[in-house]
């Protein structure tokens, strides 16, 4: 941490933003929006810096339940087919209704 700058808690924002490729302006902007102090007089390297260690962490990631996608994809299928078997059905009545021996 920088010797005269003060942390705020995290709050929300943007997650793995390349700093170094913002103008001093928008790492500026970020640190006054995170409630940062002492970096009006930074140079980008530190602002980069600071910005980079205030960083909130990574959110994990849920795990999946097998049981549960297994069960979505069944009804995925099965809701698939019966509208295949429907537009089916639809259609042979159509033809019937035309005349046509289906």
């Amino acid at each position: 941490m920088m010797r005269g700058v003060t942390v705020a808690p995290p709050t929300t924002w943007e997650v793995y933003v390349d700093y170094a490729k913002l103008t001093v302006p928008k790492l500026k902007a970020l640190a006054k929006e995170r409630g940062l102090t002492g970096y009006s007089k930074l140079l980008k390297p530190a602002l980069v810096t600071l910005l980079g260690e205030t960083e909130p962490a990574p959110e994990p990631v849920p795990q999946v339940n097998a049981e549960a996608v297994a069960k979505v994809n069944q009804a995925r299928e099965a809701n698939a087919k019966r509208k295949l078997r429907n537009k089916r059905k639809a259609q042979r009545r159509a033809l019937r209704a035309a005349g046509h021996p289906a």
